[in-house]
């Protein structure tokens, strides 16, 4: 079968998935006991840092804690996540058509 396209993604492009992301974070920061919340304009500059590991450590880095490890809460907020775009319906960004 020949192959007659080929579609790359990053978060964002086909589906505007951002705000779930955002959403997941802050699930996850409740259920850890964290004071944490992260509002749309908070996220939009976290945004600059590739991966969410590296997102949370440099948040927490940012308020003085050192000894914070990422990886049980990336665990729980790509779980979380996963839940999240299995209930969402209209992520959809317009794609360009034929």
């Amino acid at each position: 079968m020949p192959l007659h396209a080929l579609i790359f993604d990053v978060d964002g492009t086909l589906a505007e998935t951002e705000e779930l992301y955002r959403q997941a974070f802050n699930q996850t920061f409740n259920e850890f006991d964290l004071p944490w919340h992260w509002d749309q304009d908070c996220y939009r500059v976290l945004l600059k840092i590739t991966g969410g590991k590296e997102r949370m450590l440099a948040h927490a880095i940012s308020l003085g804690i050192d000894d914070f490890d990422p990886l049980p809460l990336h665990k729980r907020k790509t779980t979380l996540k996963k839940k999240c775009f299995r209930k969402a319906r209209s992520l959809c960004v317009p794609v360009l058509k034929r």
